[in-house]
């Protein structure tokens, strides 16, 4: 009875300690497993900190590069303005010479209209004097023949 008892007992305990020794093991494996996951865990973390950097770096560098786009486009913008400026701006000197080109024109046709008067108004009082000159040398031909006469 009693040695059966004990060696029951025994049993028990041995088979309770097995049982102790077995719930540890698991309780160590659930450990290192939970280790494992949150290294893991961890590990993700940090490479979701690194995409979440890099990409903050590279929304950086696109709004950059939108930033110089933008001011690449302003100044080519303004370039054009400048250019189409400066382009208006000759034509409307390039009008004014043109203006000035028939004034100009204008003017020495009518210098020259008036060199032309000037020259057949000069001719014609050439041919008066010498008219009246070949006029008066025929009159004192007459007037010496006359004279002779007397």
């Amino acid at each position: 009875g009693l040695e059966e008892a004990v060696e029951v007992a025994l049993k028990r305990v041995e088979d309770a300690w097995s049982l102790s020794q077995s719930m540890v093991a698991e309780a160590e494996q659930s450990k290192a497993e939970a280790r494992h996951a949150n290294e893991k865990a961890a590990h993700n973390a940090g490479e979701a900190q690194y995409t979440v950097a890099a990409l903050d770096r590279e929304r950086r560098a696109h709004e950059t590069i939108q930033e110089q786009l933008r001011e690449a486009q302003d100044a080519a913008a303004a370039a054009l303005r400048t250019e189409r400026k400066a382009h208006e701006a000759t034509k409307e000197r390039l009008r004014e010479a043109e203006e000035r080109l028939r004034g100009t024109e204008k003017e020495a046709e009518a210098s020259g209209r008036k060199a032309r008067q000037s020259a057949t108004e000069v001719s014609d009082a050439a041919a008066a004097l010498h008219a009246e000159r070949t006029a008066l040398e025929a009159e004192r031909e007459a007037h010496g023949g006359t004279k002779e006469l007397l």
